[in-house]
Formats: C-alpha cells, sequence, structure tokens
C-alpha cells in the first residue's frame, strides 16, 4: 500500500477518498479541504464531468408505402445512462417525440426503428433521439418518401382472432403426436406474401457486409458456394445471385441469418402459432388441409428436384403464396413439443418443402430444425410485422 498525507484543493472535479476505517469522502466541486489522512493512493477515484450525449440518424430504407426502417447510433452517452432511445418523425422538417416516435430500449449502441403508419407518397422527416432524464438529445435529421422499395417484402394484414391449431378433423388420420389441438388467440400483424427470395436477402449481405464465409458478428448467416444447391455466392465484389435464381425462395440460410435479416427490414421471424394461423387463411378460413387447399397440386410444389420461382401455384384464401411446399419456413419457437414454447433455441419449421411429401405440407405438421446455425436447400423463411 501506498501511504500518504494528504492536502487537497479541489477545483473542477470529484474526488472519492478513502480514509482510515474504509470511511469514504466525497469532495464537492469547489470546495477546499485540508485532510491529514493516511489513504491508499490507489483508491483515489476520478469521476470525469457530465457532458451532453451525442446520437447520430442513420439513413431510412427498406421503405414500402406505409412504413420505413431507421436507426440511431448513439456517439457519446454524455458519462450518463441512457434511459430512452428511439426515432420520431413527421411530415414536417426537425420532428419532435411530440409528434410520431418509437421507443427502442435504453442503453448504448445502435438500433433499428420501423415507423409504421405512413401515407403512400408522402415526403417525411426523421430523428434519432435519447434521453438520460437531464438532456433531450436529437440526431440529425433524415427526409424520405413513403414509397415501396422493390426489395422490401409485399406484406399481407392478418387481422387477430382465435382459432384451433394442431391437429383439426380436416387433417384426418395424418395427424402426430404433437400436433395437439388447442385454442389460441392471436392480435393483428402482418406477414410477407412470398417467401423471402435470394435477391432480396442477397441486398441485405451486401448492406450490412457479410463476410466471403457468411459469418457477420461472429454468427454464420448463409452458406454459400458455387454449386448448384447454392444460389447465393460471394464474388469479390461482393454477394450475388445464380442466374435465374433472383426469385426463388432464399436457401442455405441459418436460423441466426434468417433473424438477422427479418431485424434489418424492422420484424421478426413468426412464431409458429402466427405461421399456423396465416397458412390457414386467418378469420377467412374455409378449412383446407393445406394452405388453401384441400388439393396440394393447386397450392404447392412437392416432390420435385428443386425450389421454384415463387407465386407461381394459387395463394391461399389471405393472398398468401406457397406456405405449403417449395420450401419449409423457420419460425422463431423453439422446439420441445409443445407450440409456442420457447426454451431451447432450436427453431420450429413449418410448411414442407419441394422435396416434400404431401403428408408434410399440411398446415399443422411441424418439425424441428437440428439448430439454428443449420442452412439447408429446402429451408427458407417470411418475416413479420407485429
Amino acid at each position: 500500500m501506498k501511504k500518504i498525507f494528504l492536502i487537497l484543493t479541489i477545483i473542477s472535479t470529484y474526488f472519492v477518498v478513502q480514509g482510515q476505517n474504509d470511511t469514504l469522502y466525497i469532495l464537492n466541486e469547489g470546495s477546499v479541504v485540508y485532510k491529514r489522512a493516511i489513504v491508499n493512493i490507489d483508491s483515489i477515484i476520478s469521476y470525469p464531468p457530465k457532458t451532453i450525449p451525442e446520437i447520430l440518424t442513420s439513413a431510412v430504407y427498406n421503405l414500402d408505402s406505409t412504413s420505413a426502417s431507421c436507426g440511431g447510433r448513439i456517439i457519446s452517452d454524455g458519462y450518463a445512462t441512457v434511459t430512452v432511445r428511439g426515432i420520431c418523425w413527421s411530415k414536417n422538417p426537425e420532428p419532435t417525440i411530440a409528434d410520431n416516435k418509437t421507443i427502442d430500449g435504453s442503453g448504448t449502441g445502435s438500433f433499428i426503428s420501423r415507423l409504421a403508419g405512413l401515407q403512400n407518397n408522402v415526403t417525411y422527416y426523421a430523428r434519432a433521439y435519447i434521453t438520460d432524464g437531464e438532456y433531450l438529445i436529437y440526431g440529425n435529421q433524415q427526409s424520405f418518401v413513403a414509397k415501396r422499395d422493390s426489395n422490401f417484402p409485399e406484406m399481407v394484414e392478418v387481422t387477430g382472432g382465435t382459432f384451433t391449431m394442431g391437429c383439426t378433423v380436416e387433417q384426418g388420420n395424418d395427424c402426430e403426436g404433437d400436433e395437439v389441438p388447442h385454442q389460441v388467440t392471436l392480435s393483428s400483424f402482418r406477414i410477407s406474401k412470398y417467401e423471402i427470395t435470394n435477391k432480396q436477402f442477397v441486398t441485405f449481405l451486401n448492406a450490412v457486409n457479410v463476410g466471403s464465409n457468411g459469418v457477420y458478428n461472429g454468427l454464420t448467416m448463409v452458406f454459400g458456394g458455387n454449386g448448384d444447391g447454392y444460389p447465393m455466392r460471394s464474388t469479390p465484389s461482393g454477394w450475388e445471385v445464380k442466374s435465374g435464381y433472383e426469385n426463388r425462395p432464399a436457401v442455405m440460410v441459418t436460423g441466426v441469418g434468417a433473424s438477422e435479416y427479418c431485424h434489418w427490414v424492422g420484424g421478426r421471424l413468426p412464431t409458429e402459432a402466427e405461421w399456423e394461423f396465416a397458412a390457414r387463411g386467418g378469420n377467412q378460413s374455409n378449412g383446407y388441409k393445406y394452405a388453401g387447399s384441400n388439393n396440394l397440386n393447386d397450392v404447392a410444389w412437392h416432390n420435385q428436384f428443386e425450389t421454384k420461382t415463387i407465386g407461381l401455384k394459387q395463394p391461399n384464401e389471405l393472398g398468401l403464396y406457397d406456405m405449403s411446399g417449395n420450401v419449409s419456413e423457420w419460425c422463431i419457437d423453439s422446439y420441445d413439443g409443445d407450440a409456442g414454447n420457447s426454451l431451447y433455441f432450436i427453431f420450429f419449421i413449418r410448411g414442407g418443402g419441394y422435396n416434400d411429401s404431401a403428408i408434410q405440407c399440411r398446415v399443422s405438421e411441424r418439425r424441428a430444425a437440428p439448430g439454428t446455425g443449420m442452412g439447408s436447400g429446402d429451408l427458407g423463411f417470411r418475416v413479420v410485422f407485429p
């Protein structure tokens, strides 16, 4: 221990001094203190003065006619705790939290918000904001026109309701033991009309600079290569789609990669219950065994050798395509034998793929994926906006 005698004059900062018997003395700014003490010099802690926080507003992207994604990056927290952060927007310049706003947690780092309720072809202004309870700080302003980006998923509104999930009468003798029928009530949500395509997923890979090995932030997003089973591949100029596969479902995408894409566009993967409710046709359901028909060939690619372009079969009652067949789809719930449970981080897959039989393309059929880090040539996904 380094022991010294102290005479301190405090001019422009704060000190905490540990004296005998572990007594703590807090010396206030501007005070003059004469103290004869034996202290451990290593226990003197200096606290920098509080400053004004700083935040940047990111560019607006993933536009459609009624929503857009925008985010913020906190440059400095001003040596205080950021308690609320988000995006505010308006039709007028310099929007404030008195206009429209999101609330996206607290703390430092980057965040993404989904701005909803926009009007088509209208110009909007957006700013990120943060507060620490004392300061309310706005970032730089971004302007944009609410108009759908061709790479943004087309969405379908699913009005909430109550339905029987699992083995219902139309499934006949094809049900399995984990399809226990039970009532589920859901709020309204939006789900992508089609499975996310290779073109859409490659836009994400290039936008966030996923490495040539398919890894982003230490996690594998996608498996890419030059074989027929790899429709997305890394080149010196970035990720690209194999010619002719642009509008086929994105495959070889891991559960983590699917989740990251959904977060990037401002949504998430569907829960099992959301997926099944939508596949059954929501409140417009006609009680079909498959998504949109009792005749599987009308609505699904199955017993095939590869994926097909999205939207070529008939849609279901809600106008959703390929909910049965073409590719199976990631859901956010984890498998423990009970729908809607999220304990073990091994995601469910639903819907059946191009190489599956009819029994695997039923709306109630459910399977567990080996892990969220896997990818498969017959496994894709959709995005949901709650």
